[in-house]
């Protein structure tokens, strides 16, 4: 029997996080007035809160419940009413229980850092009393109601390194070291405390599948997936984001982020659709600012784009009252995009000639900081957002691919973008896909570290790429000069004026075998030098060196390229140039557009239904333009019988030659989706 999901892509989520201090908290709250106005969206399946982030339930339960409600049961009753209106019902049950935590204070989780006092209380997943607590209630609401899935918020460590009593212990007996006082993914200790929080989240996730299968073994469990986007701080790993049946998260930011967090997603997903929300308000905090129409259809449209399923989240009032305009513009916002919603097809394959590829083991900062300093940084996505912008610039097509595909990856090209941590096999899936006719571009210090916090002699890499580790810069800017006038990658900078990266380089020696394309200058001082440099203001290139800075090297059909310091991670043209040189020396493209630099093409192929879906959609920030007459090439073996411009309901000119089909689509607002038959 198919899963609901895999025809379920318009949903709503209403946020209940509202306390019970007041008796006017929730003292309007209409069960059937809120599936009405849900409903009235056009929506098909709304996830309803059985608990808040404070730990009210809205159910009878031993603790917690909503003392506003009195004896109502608002799940049974909200279950009751959206069936009425013929719309799915998905529990959603929050692990965070600030009630729990003030009755309970030795369940709590115990940041390593100070911080100010926080609305939100959060206990420690290792607490055995709090497990217990967990599994309980979800028992209960599996035991009591009927549904086909159910929704799990906040399931990790959630930017907390905790050192509470429980987890010393814990980490004590099982693998004999204290919890380290700095964080460095370079020390055994600390690594020895990764994996222990990695494997503790897992039992976790798994305690809470079991409590809901013991009673609704068919139900579909999700949890939680925005977390990535903090790291390995949140104890998060291939292992715990495969126990969610579909990924699923809340994002907020521009389409750019968008583009990069649903590629990611729909690979690292065990099954699709998966699903993309944001909320209704211009963010969280503003409980009655609302995002403009322009702004939602943006986000509706970049979750088309990308095949996945789309969450708007609203947020109730304290009495109990929700925003009817808000969805009578979702319904207006809902209807718009109807004919592309039905073209989706959530399996079908993204065509791309590069992927960045993301290892989990490898998702953190490499920085050594005391734990009592450490504060959750974002830069993981900002630099996956800096190599997606060059990417749709030049009209290459990209995606975002993790570990558990890596041997299915059909890009010409893949990128790893300092993975710090490879394992024997992927060294062997890259090393194939090498030989067998792909393009390998590994950066700065890939493959230098193993799980377990030792760092290698030299790079995993080693025999594949022909380069050796010899140690770092420590300067925090870069410079490339090409080896001469023959490498054409480098287009106008030439010997004396070396391309600027910022960023601090790593120092390799090449095997005899290895082309050197470029070779490593350096300032005489770094940034933070008060005074010892040769700029006031910015530290020119001032030092050749002999060590190599690209590196090319081919092997069977294909070859390995060395990139010594963040070059796809810059803001800056000339490096962003460069960048592209280097992945379109592959020479193979699937995918091209003449279209405005704002504009991203993503086509899949569905082989099911025989035809390709091509959408276009305007990706970069601050552009609100039209793109008049976007020509998309796309190489494939196909005959073409039709093309239909679904977003305009017109058919689409197209023509095919030399194993190309090329169409034209007359005007782009913003997105359109075509589809090409075959």
């Amino acid at each position: 029997m198919e899963k609901w999901y895999k025809h379920s892509f318009f949903r709503n989520l209403v946020d209940m996080h509202i306390p019970d201090s007041d008796p006017s908290y929730l003292s309007k709250f209409d069960s059937e007035e809120y599936a009405r106005t849900v409903a009235s969206s056009g929506v098909d399946t709304a996830i309803i809160y059985t608990s808040n982030c404070l730990g009210k339930t809205f159910f009878d339960t031993e603790e917690g419940k909503h003392r506003s409600i009195g004896d109502r049961d608002l799940v049974k009753e909200r279950i009751d009413a959206f069936h009425k209106y013929g719309v799915r019902v998905i529990p959603y049950y929050n692990i965070w229980s600030r009630e729990v935590a003030l009755a309970h204070p030795d369940w709590q989780q115990k940041n390593a850092i100070e911080r100010a006092p926080e609305r939100f209380i959060k206990n420690c997943l290792c607490s055995e009393g709090y497990r217990a607590y967990v599994r309980g209630q979800l028992e209960t609401l599996a035991s009591r109601y009927d549904f086909d899935g159910i929704w799990i918020d906040m399931i990790d460590w959630y930017d907390a390194l905790c050192v509470c009593p429980t987890c010393r212990a814990r980490l004590l007996a099982e693998e004999g070291v204290d919890i380290p006082e700095t964080v460095n993914y370079a020390d055994p200790a600390f690594a020895k405390y990764r994996k222990a929080r990695e494997r503790w989240l897992c039992e976790f996730l798994d305690i809470v599948k079991a409590a809901i299968h013991k009673h609704r073994p068919n139900a579909t469990v999700i949890f939680q997936n925005a977390a990535w986007v903090r790291g390995l701080e949140c104890g998060i790993s291939e292992d715990s984001v495969r126990r969610s049946e579909f990924l699923a998260g809340d994002f907020y930011g521009l389409p750019l982020a968008y583009s990069v967090i649903c590629k990611l997603l729909n690979n690292a997903s065990e099954n699709r659709p998966v699903e993309f929300m944001t909320s209704l308000c211009a963010d969280l905090t503003s409980h009655t600012a609302s995002k403009t129409e322009g702004e939602l259809l943006r986000s509706l449209q970049g979750s088309l784009a990308h095949n996945t399923a789309f969450t708007f989240i609203d947020a109730i009032d304290p009495v109990g009252t929700i925003n009817p305009r808000r969805y009578e513009r979702m319904r207006r916002l809902g209807e718009a995009t109807r004919r592309e919603r039905e073209h989706l097809c959530p399996d079908a394959r993204l065509l791309s000639d590069v992927t960045y590829y993301v290892n989990y083991n490898s998702l953190f900062e490499p920085v050594t900081v005391p734990m009592a300093k450490h504060t959750c940084s974002l830069s993981i996505t900002k630099k996956m957002e800096n190599f997606a912008e060059t990417m749709i610039e030049r009209h290459i097509a990209y995606d975002m691919n993790v570990r558990k595909n890596l041997a299915d990856i059909r890009s010409g090209v893949i990128l790893l973008s300092d993975q710090r941590i490879l394992e024997a096999d992927e060294v062997a899936a890259l090393t194939a896909f090498v030989k067998n006719g792909g393009t390998l571009i590994a950066t700065q210090k890939t493959g230098t570290l193993t799980k377990d916090g030792c760092a290698l002699s030299d790079f995993a890499l080693c025999a594949l790429l022909g380069v050796h580790y010899e140690g770092e810069s420590h300067f925090d800017t870069s410079y490339f000069r090409r080896k001469d006038a023959s490498v054409k990658e480098f287009i106008e900078y030439d010997e004396g004026y070396p391309i600027a990266v910022s960023g601090a380089a790593t120092l390799v020696r090449a095997d005899a075998d290895t082309e050197v394309l470029a070779y490593l200058t350096l300032p005489i001082s770094s940034s933070t030098d008060a005074d010892r440099f040769s700029s006031a203001i910015s530290d020119p290139p001032m030092t050749d060196t002999a060590f190599p800075a690209i590196t090319r090297r081919r092997l069977g059909k294909g070859m390995a390229i060395y990139v010594a310091a963040p070059l796809e991670e810059g803001q800056h043209f000339e490096g962003r140039r460069l960048l592209c040189e280097l992945i379109l020396s592959n020479k193979k493209r699937t995918v091209y557009a003449d279209a405005p630099a704002w504009l991203e093409v993503l086509v899949y192929h569905d082989e099911e239904n025989h035809r390709y879906l091509v959408n276009a959609l305007n990706t970069m920030p601050g552009y609100d333009a039209t793109a008049q007459d976007v020509n998309i090439y796309l190489q494939t073996d196909k005959i073409i019988t039709t093309a239909y411009n679904v977003t305009a309901d017109a058919p689409v000119s197209f023509e095919e030659t030399n194993g190309a089909v090329r169409i034209t689509l007359a005007r782009v607002d913003g997105f359109a989706m075509a589809e090409l038959k075959y």
